[in-house]
Protein backbone atom coordinates (compact mmCIF):
# COMPACT_ATOMS: atom_id res chain seq x y z
CA UNK A 1 0.00 0.00 0.00
CA UNK A 2 1.41 3.32 -1.02
CA UNK A 3 2.15 6.13 1.42
CA UNK A 4 -0.50 8.36 -0.20
CA UNK A 5 -3.21 5.72 0.30
CA UNK A 6 -2.29 5.29 3.97
CA UNK A 7 -2.41 9.04 4.47
CA UNK A 8 -5.85 9.15 2.84
CA UNK A 9 -7.10 6.40 5.15
CA UNK A 10 -5.80 8.29 8.22
CA UNK A 11 -7.59 11.46 7.14
CA UNK A 12 -10.80 9.48 6.55
CA UNK A 13 -10.68 7.87 10.01
CA UNK A 14 -10.06 11.24 11.69
CA UNK A 15 -13.00 12.74 9.83
CA UNK A 16 -15.30 9.88 10.87
CA UNK A 17 -14.28 10.34 14.52
CA UNK A 18 -14.98 14.08 14.31
CA UNK A 19 -18.42 13.46 12.82
CA UNK A 20 -19.24 10.95 15.56
CA UNK A 21 -18.24 13.43 18.26
CA UNK A 22 -20.33 16.17 16.63
CA UNK A 23 -23.36 13.90 16.49
CA UNK A 24 -23.11 12.58 20.03
CA UNK A 25 -21.91 15.86 21.62
CA UNK A 26 -18.76 16.61 23.55
CA UNK A 27 -18.18 14.83 26.80
CA UNK A 28 -17.28 16.10 30.25
CA UNK A 29 -16.05 13.35 31.76
CA UNK A 30 -18.24 10.79 30.05
CA UNK A 31 -21.44 12.91 30.29
CA UNK A 32 -22.92 14.80 27.32
CA UNK A 33 -21.81 18.43 27.54
CA UNK A 34 -25.28 19.74 26.71
CA UNK A 35 -27.09 17.69 29.35
CA UNK A 36 -30.13 19.15 31.08
CA UNK A 37 -29.62 19.45 34.80
CA UNK A 38 -30.26 21.96 37.58
CA UNK A 39 -28.54 21.48 40.90
CA UNK A 40 -27.46 23.09 44.15
CA UNK A 41 -23.90 23.94 43.18
CA UNK A 42 -22.80 26.03 46.18
CA UNK A 43 -24.03 25.77 49.77
CA UNK A 44 -26.20 26.03 51.58
CA UNK A 45 -24.12 27.98 54.07
CA UNK A 46 -24.95 30.18 57.04
CA UNK A 47 -23.63 33.68 57.62
CA UNK A 48 -22.32 33.85 60.28
CA UNK A 49 -21.44 30.15 60.39
CA UNK A 50 -21.99 29.89 64.16
CA UNK A 51 -24.51 32.53 65.22
CA UNK A 52 -25.63 33.22 68.75
CA UNK A 53 -29.22 33.56 69.89
CA UNK A 54 -30.76 36.70 68.44
CA UNK A 55 -28.03 37.36 65.89
CA UNK A 56 -29.03 38.27 62.33
CA UNK A 57 -28.29 35.18 60.23
CA UNK A 58 -28.78 34.31 56.57
CA UNK A 59 -28.83 31.11 54.54
CA UNK A 60 -27.02 31.33 51.20
CA UNK A 61 -26.97 28.93 48.28
CA UNK A 62 -26.50 28.86 44.50
CA UNK A 63 -28.53 27.02 41.85
CA UNK A 64 -26.74 26.10 38.63
CA UNK A 65 -28.08 25.38 35.13
CA UNK A 66 -25.73 22.98 33.32
CA UNK A 67 -27.78 23.01 30.11
CA UNK A 68 -26.84 24.93 26.97
CA UNK A 69 -30.27 26.58 26.98
CA UNK A 70 -31.75 29.11 29.44
CA UNK A 71 -34.24 27.86 32.02
CA UNK A 72 -37.13 30.00 33.27
CA UNK A 73 -39.23 29.61 36.39
CA UNK A 74 -36.91 27.17 38.18
CA UNK A 75 -38.63 26.52 41.52
CA UNK A 76 -36.81 26.09 44.83
CA UNK A 77 -37.67 25.64 48.50
CA UNK A 78 -35.84 26.20 51.77
CA UNK A 79 -37.03 23.94 54.57
CA UNK A 80 -36.18 23.62 58.24
CA UNK A 81 -36.03 19.95 59.06
CA UNK A 82 -36.81 17.91 62.12
CA UNK A 83 -35.34 14.80 60.48
CA UNK A 84 -32.03 15.29 58.62
CA UNK A 85 -32.55 11.93 56.89
CA UNK A 86 -35.70 13.21 55.20
CA UNK A 87 -34.84 16.61 53.70
CA UNK A 88 -38.31 17.14 52.24
CA UNK A 89 -40.07 16.46 55.54
CA UNK A 90 -39.38 19.83 57.11
CA UNK A 91 -41.56 22.90 57.09
CA UNK A 92 -41.09 25.30 54.18
CA UNK A 93 -39.76 28.60 55.51
CA UNK A 94 -39.42 30.26 52.10
CA UNK A 95 -39.62 29.38 48.40
CA UNK A 96 -39.29 31.03 45.03
CA UNK A 97 -38.58 30.73 41.32
CA UNK A 98 -35.63 31.95 39.34
CA UNK A 99 -34.52 32.26 35.72
CA UNK A 100 -31.05 30.95 34.88
CA UNK A 101 -29.15 31.58 31.65
CA UNK A 102 -27.43 28.76 29.77
CA UNK A 103 -24.54 27.37 31.83
CA UNK A 104 -25.35 30.04 34.42
CA UNK A 105 -26.05 30.28 38.15
CA UNK A 106 -28.53 32.00 40.43
CA UNK A 107 -27.44 32.97 43.97
CA UNK A 108 -30.09 33.10 46.69
CA UNK A 109 -30.02 34.57 50.21
CA UNK A 110 -32.68 34.31 52.89
CA UNK A 111 -32.57 36.11 56.24
CA UNK A 112 -33.56 33.95 59.19
CA UNK A 113 -35.28 35.41 62.23
CA UNK A 114 -35.90 34.40 65.83
CA UNK A 115 -33.28 31.66 66.02
CA UNK A 116 -33.39 29.68 69.24
CA UNK A 117 -30.54 27.94 71.01
CA UNK A 118 -29.58 24.55 69.59
CA UNK A 119 -28.88 22.88 66.25
CA UNK A 120 -31.09 23.76 63.27
CA UNK A 121 -31.01 21.76 60.03
CA UNK A 122 -31.93 23.40 56.72
CA UNK A 123 -32.51 21.83 53.32
CA UNK A 124 -32.53 23.45 49.87
CA UNK A 125 -34.65 21.63 47.29
CA UNK A 126 -34.51 22.59 43.62
CA UNK A 127 -37.38 21.70 41.29
CA UNK A 128 -39.36 20.09 44.13
CA UNK A 129 -42.25 19.11 41.84
CA UNK A 130 -39.89 17.43 39.31
CA UNK A 131 -41.17 19.56 36.47
CA UNK A 132 -37.81 19.74 34.71
CA UNK A 133 -36.84 16.58 32.81
CA UNK A 134 -33.31 16.34 34.18
CA UNK A 135 -30.67 13.79 33.43
CA UNK A 136 -29.59 13.83 37.10
CA UNK A 137 -32.05 14.14 39.99
CA UNK A 138 -29.90 13.29 43.00
CA UNK A 139 -28.18 16.70 43.15
CA UNK A 140 -31.37 18.73 43.67
CA UNK A 141 -31.14 18.67 47.47
CA UNK A 142 -28.48 19.94 49.86
CA UNK A 143 -28.51 20.31 53.63
CA UNK A 144 -26.84 22.34 56.35
CA UNK A 145 -26.81 22.12 60.15
CA UNK A 146 -26.37 25.37 62.06
CA UNK A 147 -25.39 25.54 65.72
CA UNK A 148 -27.04 28.53 67.38
CA UNK A 149 -25.07 29.25 70.53
CA UNK A 150 -26.14 30.99 73.71
CA UNK A 151 -23.54 33.69 74.42
CA UNK A 152 -23.97 36.00 77.36
CA UNK A 153 -21.95 39.10 78.18
CA UNK A 154 -22.41 40.05 81.83
CA UNK A 155 -20.65 41.29 84.94
CA UNK A 156 -18.51 38.69 86.63
CA UNK A 157 -17.75 38.07 90.29
CA UNK A 158 -16.96 39.83 92.58
CA UNK A 159 -19.44 42.66 92.26
CA UNK A 160 -18.15 46.08 91.14
CA UNK A 161 -16.55 48.08 93.92
CA UNK A 162 -15.38 51.68 94.37
CA UNK A 163 -12.54 52.46 96.78
CA UNK A 164 -10.94 55.67 98.04
CA UNK A 165 -7.34 56.23 99.13
CA UNK A 166 -8.59 56.79 102.68
CA UNK A 167 -12.29 57.44 103.28
CA UNK A 168 -14.82 58.86 100.78
CA UNK A 169 -14.30 62.58 100.41
CA UNK A 170 -14.94 65.23 97.77
CA UNK A 171 -11.33 65.68 96.65
CA UNK A 172 -10.04 62.13 96.23
CA UNK A 173 -10.08 60.30 92.92
CA UNK A 174 -11.72 56.92 93.63
CA UNK A 175 -10.89 53.63 91.91
CA UNK A 176 -13.59 51.52 90.27
CA UNK A 177 -12.98 47.80 89.75
CA UNK A 178 -15.37 45.50 87.89
CA UNK A 179 -15.17 42.36 85.76
CA UNK A 180 -16.73 41.40 82.43
CA UNK A 181 -17.70 37.77 81.83
CA UNK A 182 -18.24 36.11 78.43
CA UNK A 183 -20.24 32.88 78.81
CA UNK A 184 -20.41 31.11 75.45
CA UNK A 185 -21.83 27.76 74.39
CA UNK A 186 -18.83 25.43 74.55
CA UNK A 187 -20.16 23.46 71.56
CA UNK A 188 -18.96 26.25 69.30
CA UNK A 189 -15.88 25.10 67.42
CA UNK A 190 -14.15 28.47 67.26
CA UNK A 191 -16.07 31.26 69.00
CA UNK A 192 -15.26 34.72 67.71
CA UNK A 193 -13.73 37.46 69.81
CA UNK A 194 -16.33 39.92 71.10
CA UNK A 195 -15.88 43.66 71.49
CA UNK A 196 -17.56 44.98 74.65
CA UNK A 197 -17.77 48.76 75.04
CA UNK A 198 -18.56 50.09 78.51
CA UNK A 199 -19.86 53.45 79.74
CA UNK A 200 -19.71 54.84 83.29
CA UNK A 201 -22.08 57.51 84.55
CA UNK A 202 -22.62 59.16 87.91
CA UNK A 203 -26.15 60.35 88.66
CA UNK A 204 -26.88 59.99 84.96
CA UNK A 205 -23.91 62.08 83.73
CA UNK A 206 -21.24 60.30 81.67
CA UNK A 207 -17.73 60.29 83.15
CA UNK A 208 -14.37 60.39 81.41
CA UNK A 209 -12.38 57.60 83.12
CA UNK A 210 -8.77 58.34 84.05
CA UNK A 211 -6.25 55.71 82.95
CA UNK A 212 -8.73 52.86 82.38
CA UNK A 213 -7.15 49.40 82.14
CA UNK A 214 -8.24 48.14 79.72
CA UNK A 215 -9.97 51.04 78.00
CA UNK A 216 -13.37 50.68 76.34
CA UNK A 217 -14.08 48.60 74.32
CA UNK A 218 -12.79 45.43 75.94
CA UNK A 219 -11.99 42.50 73.65
CA UNK A 220 -13.21 39.18 75.03
CA UNK A 221 -11.72 36.05 73.39
CA UNK A 222 -13.38 32.75 74.38
CA UNK A 223 -10.80 30.02 75.03
CA UNK A 224 -11.61 26.38 75.76
CA UNK A 225 -14.43 25.61 78.16
CA UNK A 226 -13.59 28.27 80.77
CA UNK A 227 -15.54 31.51 80.25
CA UNK A 228 -13.08 34.39 79.90
CA UNK A 229 -13.16 37.10 82.57
CA UNK A 230 -11.58 40.51 82.14
CA UNK A 231 -10.98 42.81 85.09
CA UNK A 232 -11.32 46.53 84.45
CA UNK A 233 -9.64 49.07 86.73
CA UNK A 234 -10.61 52.72 86.28
CA UNK A 235 -9.62 55.89 88.13
CA UNK A 236 -12.62 58.20 88.43
CA UNK A 237 -12.66 61.99 88.70
CA UNK A 238 -13.14 63.51 92.15
CA UNK A 239 -16.76 64.30 92.90
CA UNK A 240 -16.13 67.76 94.33
CA UNK A 241 -19.23 67.82 96.50
CA UNK A 242 -20.95 65.85 99.23
CA UNK A 243 -24.09 63.80 98.82
CA UNK A 244 -25.34 60.46 97.51
CA UNK A 245 -24.01 59.33 94.14
CA UNK A 246 -25.10 56.43 91.91
CA UNK A 247 -22.39 55.11 89.62
CA UNK A 248 -23.86 53.13 86.72
CA UNK A 249 -21.79 50.84 84.52
CA UNK A 250 -23.35 49.78 81.21
CA UNK A 251 -21.99 47.11 78.86
CA UNK A 252 -22.95 47.59 75.21
CA UNK A 253 -21.88 44.63 73.04
CA UNK A 254 -23.04 44.70 69.44
CA UNK A 255 -26.36 43.17 68.47
CA UNK A 256 -25.88 39.41 68.13
CA UNK A 257 -22.87 39.26 70.45
CA UNK A 258 -25.07 38.99 73.54
CA UNK A 259 -28.15 36.80 73.87
CA UNK A 260 -29.14 38.17 77.30
CA UNK A 261 -29.19 41.94 77.74
CA UNK A 262 -30.93 42.17 81.11
CA UNK A 263 -27.63 41.74 82.98
CA UNK A 264 -25.63 44.44 81.19
CA UNK A 265 -26.17 47.23 83.73
CA UNK A 266 -25.01 47.43 87.34
CA UNK A 267 -24.76 50.21 89.90
CA UNK A 268 -22.63 51.19 92.88
CA UNK A 269 -24.01 53.71 95.39
CA UNK A 270 -21.60 55.99 97.24
CA UNK A 271 -22.28 58.55 100.01
CA UNK A 272 -19.87 61.43 100.54
CA UNK A 273 -20.26 63.17 103.92
CA UNK A 274 -20.12 66.92 104.17
CA UNK A 275 -16.77 68.25 105.39
CA UNK A 276 -16.39 69.57 108.92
Amino acid sequence: MSVSVRRWQSVLVAAMVLIAVMVSGCTSPGTPYAYLDVKVSVGPSASPAQPVVGQATSINFTIRNTWNQPLTGVAWELRENTDPLLPTSGAIITSGVTDIVAFGSSAQTFALGGLTKGTHTYAVIVDPANIIAEEVEINNTAQLSVLVADQDISFGSPAPVITWPSSPNITDQPTLIFTILDTVNVAQVAPSAVSVPYVITVNGVALSPIAPTPASPVTMTPVGVTPPVTQVIVTLPALGSAGSFIYTITLSPAAGDDSVTTNNVTTVVVSIPASG
